[in-house]
């Protein structure tokens, strides 16, 4: 399971996310609390072009723990810190940073909240309003968090917030791809990786082959499933509120022809943006301030890595939101355009109204919009049965696709979907 890479990109709307591709449009969609998603993963592909097997665990390795599984599962699955910021204007990027100083663990997003954090706490008084505002959750998810852990995977999506992906023209059934499905819950992402890596049952005991985990094989081109995520709320005994627990479950198995796969996959130095820390610092003090950059990561090893242009607008004060207009544009004139100086106590700072790109904590649905389990679903599509097939862009030998889909349709029926009328 490959966790780190290199890479540089463009920029859409304040989500840094994606590369950009002159060759290849990606889809990126996000789990969330509102339906269930069905998706088809892929396998990643060596420098051969032969796809990896789910997990490369050696024959006969004792397994340790559940992250010394992790360790040995296939590049088609990446893990990366990412954050959801709503400052002046949104901000949504993988947080980790590919140059990152010499033993420090913690990205330049991490230790910014933590700074800022701390400060709030320990000094509340002298805190400036704003900064208390950035934090605040008394209107929803606050738009300063703690970045959190995400998986990413490439795939084919079929269904999403509970509805059937649909052709605009035709009205009838089809399939979204490449499509790059993010995980950004603390649940969904252990539910994905506790059914990567352990054994049914309780007790609690590690997988050594796919065959073996909950999930079963769900990357392998012939006998690969389709996977639902989903959600419902539960009860937080120490919250004493309402969460969302998502859950992650296998389907029916959903063939792919190799030439599809291999037109899908690319390696993550070409799908996602990993940003050099001076880039990330630049988008915190658009999205924030320069001020309470140049605080919170002055006396850190990131000093080194702030740019003269966030010092120079920092100097001058802070930018008011209507300041930035286009992310991504010259820093040093964004960040210089406007000065309002943030003073301790200051008047509370009115927060742009915008809608949140996958915020690590969706915002938790009504308890009658809780999901029911696998097998209880409930929706307007058409029988499993009927999901698109993945057409062929050359010919191959479909023998074996036809045994699968045999067995498919034998597994789907009972799934108790409604039929179609």
């Amino acid at each position: 399971m490959r966790k780190t890479t290199f890479v540089t990109g463009g920029s859409d709307l304040g989500n840094y996310l994606l590369q950009k591709s002159d060759d290849k449009r990606w889809f990126l969609r996000t789990v969330q609390a509102k339906g269930h998603s069905l998706f088809r993963c892929i396998p990643a592909f060596n420098e051969r072009g032969e796809p990896e097997p789910q997990s490369s665990l050696p024959v006969g390795y004792a397994l340790e723990n559940a992250e010394d599984a992790e360790k040995y599962l296939s590049n088609a699955f990446f893990e990366a810190e990412t954050c959801s910021f709503f400052g002046d204007h949104k901000l949504h990027m993988i947080s980790e940073v590919s140059d990152p100083p010499e033993d420090v663990d913690k990205s330049p997003a991490s230790v910014f909240f933590a700074a800022l954090n701390k400060f709030k706490k320990d000094h509340p008084r002298e805190c400036p309003q704003q900064w208390h505002d950035w934090m605040s959750r008394k209107h929803g998810p606050p738009s300063l968090s703690r970045p959190s852990r995400a998986i990413y995977i490439q795939g084919i999506l079929l269904e999403h917030q509970g509805k059937p992906i649909v052709d605009r023209k035709t009205g009838k059934r089809t399939m979204l791809k490449p499509t790059v499905l993010q995980l950004t819950t603390s649940t969904a992402c252990r539910s994905l990786m506790s059914g990567l890596t352990y054994k049914p049952g309780e007790d609690g005991s590690l997988a050594a082959v796919p065959d073996e985990c909950i999930l079963g094989e769900i990357i392998d081109l012939n006998k690969g499933k389709v996977i639902k995520f989903s959600s419902k709320l539960k009860w937080n005994e120490q919250l004493q509120t309402d969460q969302n627990q998502y859950k992650v479950e296998a389907g029916q198995i959903y063939p792919v022809p190799l030439a599809v796969a291999k037109g899908i996959w690319e390696d993550w130095n070409k799908v996602l943006r990993i940003p050099d820390s001076t880039w990330s610092i630049e988008r915190i003090a658009e999205s924030f301030s320069p001020e309470a950059v140049i605080f919170a990561l002055s006396d850190t090893p990131y000093a080194s890595r702030i740019s003269d242009a966030v010092r120079k607008a920092a100097a001058r004060g802070s930018v008011p939101a209507e300041a930035v207009s286009v992310p991504g544009a010259n820093v040093e004139k964004v960040l210089a355009s406007a000065a309002v100086t943030v003073a301790p106590k200051a008047a509370p700072v009115a927060a742009p109204v915008a809608a949140p790109v996958a915020a690590p904590r969706p915002a938790a649905p009504k308890p009658a919009d809780a999901l029911p389990g696998f097998d209880e679903v409930e929706s307007d599509a058409p029988e499993v049965s009927e999901l698109p097939l993945v057409e062929e862009e050359v010919p191959v030998d479909m023998s074996a696709m036809r045994t699968g889909l045999s067995e498919a349709q034998q597994l789907l029926a009972t799934m108790n979907l409604p039929k179609r009328k």
